[in-house]
């Protein structure tokens, strides 16, 4: 599961603190996936989270540790922010984005809900019967 390669090293050179530690030190989680853990419909939802940080007077000790979809929503694990004086309008961009996604489509960013059928995910009516008939094959997420 992943954003489109081009439009992920985009935001990263954009705002290279939105690259998930995780991705940066594989060392230490060598079995996690690196890079977004969402598709493409969520990409322009993760990019707005960037651009609204980049207003904070955020520091060097500040980044996005894990970026993924969860429960069909997208959430965001940060460090270095939890003692600053803009930590509160950071877990309101947090939940912004967590709240956007539960109402966009993961694959294709159109109006989207929550689905489930064995998974829970956000979906639109077009891609969801795609999803129904052969799970993340029926997306070509495999």
């Amino acid at each position: 599961m992943s954003l489109n390669p081009e439009r992920e090293w985009a935001i990263f050179f954009e705002f290279p603190w939105a690259e998930p530690t995780l991705a940066r030190w594989p060392t230490v989680h060598p079995e996690r996936r690196t890079g977004l853990e969402f598709h493409d419909g969520w990409g322009h939802i993760y990019e707005k989270f960037c651009r609204n940080v980049a207003t904070l007077p955020i520091d060097d000790n500040f980044a996005v540790v894990q970026a993924k979809e969860k429960f069909g929503r997208l959430v965001i694990y940060t460090k270095g922010s939890h003692d600053k004086p803009w930590a509160a309008q950071l877990c309101q961009f947090i939940d912004q984005a967590n709240i956007e996604s539960g109402k966009t489509c993961e694959n294709c960013a159109m109006p989207g809900s929550l689905r489930q059928s064995g998974y829970v995910i956000t979906l639109c009516d077009i891609c969801f019967p795609k999803w129904d008939l052969d799970g993340a094959r029926g997306l070509g997420w495999c």
